[in-house]
């Protein structure tokens, strides 16, 4: 019995590259983090943003913004301007926080937020986000 082995073979054409299309967008209202865009996974992108900055792009984009967070030292009387332009387009407003603070928690329900979220960005916090969209969706037919 005669064993016989093959290399591989080596070809000079470079590999065809993943295109990126963005299939999810969400804006974060925070002091801190302006102008700062990232993408969490290969179509979900985060964006930092100021409340005037997240006016424009919900207006201005067709379906584009899934949701919006917001930290809750960013409220300002803005927010309301937030809220009614949301509420046309189905946008969830969560606000957001990196560890549980009862005082957030009464906050969203003192500026009328659609969700109250700590911790991170995960995919079950998106399945949430999908959720809260499609109720919106339902009660502005």
């Amino acid at each position: 019995m005669e064993l016989v082995l093959q290399a591989p073979s080596i070809s000079l054409e470079q590999p065809k590259r993943k295109v990126v299309s963005i299939t999810r967008q969400i804006l974060k209202i925070d002091n801190t983090s302006r102008n700062t865009e990232h993408n969490l996974t290969d179509n979900i992108s985060v964006a930092g943003v100021s409340v005037k900055e997240a006016i424009n792009r919900i207006q201005v984009s067709d379906n584009g913004v899934d949701a919006v967070l917001v930290n809750p030292e960013s409220i300002t009387a803005d927010i309301i301007t937030v809220k009614e332009i949301a509420r046309k387009r189905a946008v969830p407003i969560i606000l957001y926080t990196p560890l549980f603070e009862p005082s957030a928690k009464k906050t969203a329900f003192t500026i009328s937020a659609d969700d109250y979220h700590f911790g991170a960005i995960s995919t079950t916090f998106l399945k949430r986000v999908e959720f809260i969209k499609k109720v919106k969706n339902y009660k502005n037919i």
